[in-house]
This record gives C-alpha cells, structure tokens and sequence, in this order.
C-alpha cells in the first residue's frame, strides 16, 4: 500500500495532495522533535517536574500534533544551603538538558 492510499485509509477515504502529505510529515516531525524536548526537560528535572503540557495544531488528515511544549519544574527550598544548592544546580541541568 503506498502512503497515499495508506493514509486515506486512516483519514476516512479522504485524499491528501502531495503538498498536505507534505504539511503531515512536517508536523509529524515536529511532533516527534517537541516531545523529545520536553521529555529531556523533564528527566534531567526529577522529582520536580510535573507533567509536560503541548500545544498541537490539526494537520490535513485531522490529527493533532505537537507544535510547542512546557514541562512545569517545582522547586522548593532544601533544608539546608547545600541541598538547596544541589536543587538549583538540578534545576539548571534541566533548564540546560536539550
């Protein structure tokens, strides 16, 4: 099955033109690239980070794709300087981590 036909057959029947073909592999480019980022984001935050959170944009076959991402870091003061110290240089790291 070519792409074409095969991505007709997901989308409903619906044809795309070489062009939306285009836009789909563009997209899902960028939808592979942003949640790499973010997931390298959130691994090199730890236990400080929360959920990633995206903002996707439909492409001509009606899916949605991540085109933008955050990861929200919580940091709250150690108990002592050093651990807060190793806190803020885990949160450079993450800052840091892609």
């Amino acid at each position: 099955m070519d792409e074409v036909r095969a991505i007709s057959a997901v989308n409903g029947g619906q044809q795309l033109t070489a062009e939306e073909l285009a836009e789909v592999a563009r997209l899902a480019a960028r939808d592979r690239e942003v949640r790499l980022h973010e997931a390298q984001h959130a691994g090199a935050a730890g236990g400080m980070a929360g959920g990633m959170q995206f903002t996707y944009e439909t492409g001509p076959d009606g899916k949605l794709y991540a085109v933008a991402g955050k990861v929200q870091i919580t940091v709250m003061p150690g108990r002592t300087p050093e651990e807060t110290l190793a806190k803020a240089r885990q949160l450079r790291a993450a800052a840091n981590a892609p």
